[in-house]
Formats: C-alpha cells, structure tokens, sequence
C-alpha cells in the first residue's frame, strides 16, 4: 500500500512540474520578438478629436543620448529631421554634428530646402541604423525652447522607407507596439497570409481588387487615419452616393487644405480580405500628378489595419497579415 502511495506522490509530482513547466514557457512570439512601443498622436479637426492622427516612434540620433520621436512615414523613401525641432539638440552636441557631410541634391518640400547628412547613425526603437543618408529639411518643424528639451514627446522627424532596407516591420497595432527582424518565419511562420508588393524607388505599392479588377495602391503609415486617399474623379466612383459627406482639415508638410469623404460604395480586396469603409479625395493637382506618376490609384492608410498585426518584408517585397 505505501508503494502504491509513494507511485500516486511520484504521479502527482510530475504532473505539477509538467504543468509549472508549460505555464512558465514565454509566448513563442515573444520570446522571439523584441518589441517596442509606439505612440499615437491626436488632435481636434473641426471640432472633433481624432485619437490617431500620426504614429509617432522612439528614436535616438548619434551624439544625443535622449530618446526623442518621430513619425513612422512609410510613404516616405528617406528619413528626415526637421532642422527647427533639432537644432537645440545640435548645438547642445556640436562636437557630434561638427564633422558630418552635408549633400545638396536639389531637392525642396513646398519651397523648404532638402539636404543630407551622410554617414548618421541612429535607433529606431530597438533597430539599429546604420551609416545612412539622413535627410535635413530646413526652416521646418517646431521650435523648442531650453524648457522643452526635459520633455520625453518631443518630435523631430520622420522615419522613412530607407531605415528598414532587407528588414522586415512588424507593427502590432492593437498592442501598439514596433518591431525590426532579420525575418518572420521562426515566431509567425504560416501564420501569415502574405501578399507580393511591388516596392519601387522607396514607395511601397500593393495589389487590390477593384471591381474584380487588379489596381496598385500605396501604402503609406503617414496617411494614418485615412483608409484611402484617391482623387476627385476616381472618389465620385466609388464612394456611396446615399452616404453622407464628411468634410476633413489635413496637411501636407505645412499646407493645409480640406478634403471630402464618403463611405466606400463596394469592398476593396487586398488577397482575400475585404476592406471597406470611408474614401477620401484629395483635390490638390500634386496628388494627381503623384497618382499618375507612381502608377497608383490611391494611397492606403493605418485605418484599414487598426486591429491587426501586420508585417512588412522589404528583402523578399511582401506585405503579410498576422493571425
């Protein structure tokens, strides 16, 4: 009998120490997956707050040991600092900027001078960037006084397409949380349903069905509320001419202008998930110039992806949604 106990002991056991075993293992896409956080950015438009205006992320900048933000714009090919908003920091680091290289390449956003610094290196939440070409937009951006340099929010650019070259993003918006990997297939493998993208000159364009049609859009982190921006014309198409019309205040680099929206009137595809929801027009003829340009028919936005995660391939140029 006390054998029979001691085997019964000895079962218990090892059933409690399997089970502390499997409950104490990290979830495999944490343990694998070295996140950051991101932060949304709100504001009041004509009287209503929008909670996600901009996706701001950590960064910090060589020589500057303070962590600072700046907006996750991938419809943007470079990663920029604003000359207004960094250069308190600058002068306070002289000696880190004082040998840098500066190339003017004749480029300028709505009449601000672009020009690059080489050779900076920089962190992106947990990502290390290195050796890059880092764009400086000159007369552009806050202006912090002394007082404003203890304060954690500050924002001093933009990150863009070049810091995650041969990387993939992860962003996980329901967690609001960032991260930068080699690769996916050892935490997510074939829980990914994967869409080829076209990545072209830093723009990141991706397939839709559109009236049983294939249409390239560009996906763009810097639109972030908006789940597709598209012209005039292309708007009176496909928006639902029974839906009300909500007009919206934005900005583009310092201009600012109105745009219409309006329920979708049909679902977009993107593979085999529907997206539907607001259409908007941009009724500015750079917009349409940039569309017909590029080869797109619209820009879309974060607002499609809000409960999702979703990865972004650049080495093998695939777009994935994460289950």
């Amino acid at each position: 009998m006390k054998a029979f106990f001691k085997s019964i002991k000895a079962l218990i056991t090892l059933v409690l120490v399997f089970t502390f075993a499997c409950n104490s293992t990290p979830n495999k896409h944490q343990s694998q997956t070295e996140w950051s956080p991101f932060y949304w950015e709100g504001d009041s438009i004509n009287g209503r707050w929008f909670e996600k205006l901009a996706l701001k992320i950590p960064v910090k900048l060589q020589g500057i040991q303070k962590e600072l933000r700046a907006q996750l714009d991938l419809g943007a090919p470079h990663s920029m600092i604003y000359e207004n908003a960094t250069k308190s920091f600058i002068a306070q680091n002289k000696r880190a900027f004082s040998n840098l290289d500066t190339i003017d390449k004749g480029y300028n956003i709505n009449g601000n001078k672009l020009v690059f610094l080489k050779s900076i290196d920089l962190n992106v939440g947990k990502h290390s960037v290195e050796n890059k070409e880092l764009g400086l937009l000159t007369n552009f951006g806050n202006n912090y006084s002394n007082a404003d340099l203890s304060r954690n929010d500050l924002s001093i650019g933009t990150i863009g397409v070049n810091a995650f070259e041969n990387k993939v993003l992860v962003i996980d918006f329901p967690n609001q949380q960032f991260a930068v990997k080699d690769s996916v297939n050892n935490d997510f493998g074939k829980n990914v349903n994967w869409i080829n993208l076209n990545i072209e000159n830093g723009r990141i364009k991706m397939p839709l069905t559109v009236n049983g049609k294939q249409e390239w859009f560009m996906f763009d982190t810097g639109a972030s509320w908006f789940p597709l921006m598209t012209n005039m014309d292309l708007w009176e198409e496909w928006r639902d001419k029974n839906s009300k019309i909500d007009t919206m205040a934005t900005s583009s680099w310092g201009e600012k202008y109105n745009v219409l929206g309006a329920q979708m009137k049909t679902p977009f595809k993107l593979g085999d998930i529907e997206l539907s929801g607001m259409v908007y027009e941009n009724p500015k003829q750079w917009n349409t110039d940039f569309l017909k340009r590029e080869g797109i028919l619209g820009i879309i936005g974060n607002a499609f992806f809000f409960n999702n995660t979703i990865a972004i391939d650049f080495a093998k140029q695939r777009f994935g949604i994460i289950n």
